[in-house]
């Protein structure tokens, strides 16, 4: 069977080329999946032009709801820009894209290391490199020069192997979730904040406290003599669980939002190198963070419903 990958199709002439190449060039079964976040007349005949290009399988797929909600109204909630100037614009839709595509490769059965594995395998990198070793050549001692001879790494070294010291220590479970880490200091960051701010949600359910009479009586010790048992049981009343909760809470939400400052500043100090995405997050960790710390208030949140009703409009 054929190794199928997943197309983000818009009908135009590059995704169009897309499907015969990667059919002629990697065999795959191609499915495309096309985003609706209100193109509107731009999806007709969409299906035919897939398929005679040579797709197995269109999907179309309608966000326009849930972009308007989760990803237009953050942005205008937190006066998101491109560039510190121009309002963003199309890449608002990327986030909800790529995740609508992985929602679609989870329905293939597609794995997540796929694409990983095809970059290995296909080489993806190689132009690249070839490029970078021309360079290369022309650097080093001038000719005749024999300071560097001798100098080379011991034989059987492995410190040219990017997981060479990781391999020959960890086992190879963690080496494989080391080789799929995020190697750039601002997906580290985000998948920090992601893992932090869910913790907080989670703690929601975990540390929730009924009411006043919510306490928990637990056995901690047990003994037995020759006439006697003793026992010793812990009491939490409800006031001391909350309060517990309550100072949990703020010392994860304290370190929520120092790993969301960490962010701002390096996305700022790199702000040319960044990606859209990248820059597009702040936007989102910054109505997560407002929702914590209870910032919203009735004007603000009237005034996003109209913002919110009249994006919809024109969508």
């Amino acid at each position: 069977m054929k190794e199928k990958v997943v197309l983000a199709y818009s009908g135009g002439l590059d995704t169009t080329a897309l499907i015969p190449w990667l059919k002629e060039t990697f065999d795959y079964d191609v499915v495309c999946c096309c985003v609706n976040c209100g193109q509107g007349n731009e999806l007709d005949g969409l299906d035919e032009r897939a398929k005679l290009s040579g797709a197995s399988k269109l999907y179309i797929e309608d966000i326009v709801d849930e972009f308007c909600d989760d990803f237009i109204v953050p942005c205008v909630q937190a006066g998101a820009v491109y560039e510190h100037k121009y309002l963003l614009g199309t890449s608002m839709a990327r986030p909800a894209i790529a995740k609508k595509l992985v929602e679609i490769a989870s329905q293939l059965n597609l794995p997540e290391g796929t694409v990983r594995r095809w970059k290995c395998t296909h080489k993806w990198d190689s132009e690249r490199s070839e490029k970078k070793s021309e360079r290369s050549d022309r650097r080093g001692a001038p000719k005749g020069n024999k300071n560097a001879v001798g100098a080379g790494a011991p034989e059987q070294n492995k410190n040219a192997e990017k997981f060479g010291f990781f391999s020959k220590y960890l086992p190879e479970e963690t080496v494989s979730i080391i080789q799929e880490m995020p190697t750039d200091p601002l997906d580290v960051l985000w998948d920090q904040i992601q893992i932090a701010y869910a913790a907080i949600i989670r703690a929601q359910q975990i540390m929730y406290v009924r009411d006043r009479d919510d306490k928990t009586i637990e056995k901690i010790e047990e003994g037995y003599g020759e006439k006697s048992t003793r026992e010793k049981w812990e009491v939490q009343q409800a006031w001391d669980k909350q309060g517990n909760f309550l100072q949990a809470q703020a010392r994860a939400q304290s370190e929520l939002r120092s790993l969301v400052k960490q962010y701002d500043e390096l996305l700022h100090k790199r702000w040319d190198l960044a990606t859209e995405e990248q820059k597009a997050r702040i936007a989102q960790i910054r109505a997560q963070t407002d929702k914590l710390k209870g910032t919203d208030n009735d004007a603000a949140l009237s005034r996003l419903d109209e913002v919110l009703s009249e994006i919809k409009g024109v969508v």
